[in-house]
């Protein structure tokens, strides 16, 4: 069983709609970090852009954007935060509240801080729920532009 982890069904926990699958034996490594004992390392290589939109309504755009390059470490925060801003068109609302904002926008918002530190890695979950068609299509025209020019080392 080299390189993976066994489980067994009374191991799992639910809390809050998450699973937690508990290994009984085995190992595993995400990116090349060990599960077990490079987990820090591992968080720091994952993006993540949940369903509901955890953004901070009473900070603007580049706030949140900027809160979460610091989050994360980037350490050229405030060109990887700009870049980020023209990116995704965002420059006209940039100093607003995000809490002004409509739901479009928000998850231009949402993504751009889930990808602030190029991650490797990055979980989608319902990226595009209760978006309109036309702002569903661009997010992932985005996405697929973003892949095709190298992301996430682009």
């Amino acid at each position: 069983m080299e390189n993976r982890i066994a489980v067994v069904h009374e191991g799992w926990e639910s809390e809050g709609g998450r699973v937690r699958l508990k290994a009984t034996s085995g190992s595993g490594q995400v990116l090349g970090y060990d599960i077990v004992k490079e987990r820090s390392q591992i968080k720091a290589q994952i993006g993540y852009m949940s369903q509901k939109i955890s953004l901070y309504p009473d900070l603007t755009v580049e706030e949140n954007i900027r809160f979460y390059a610091r989050l994360y470490g980037v350490g050229d925060g405030k060109t990887r935060v700009a870049t980020l801003i023209e990116q995704f068109s965002l420059h006209e609302m940039a100093h607003k509240q995000v809490a002004a904002l409509g739901g479009g926008i928000r998850q231009r918002v949402a993504f751009a801080s889930a990808i602030v530190h190029k991650p490797p890695l990055l979980f989608l979950d319902e990226p595009t729920s209760g978006v309109d068609p036309l702002t569903r299509r661009l997010f992932w025209t985005q996405l697929y532009e973003l892949t095709e020019q190298g992301w996430p080392s682009s």
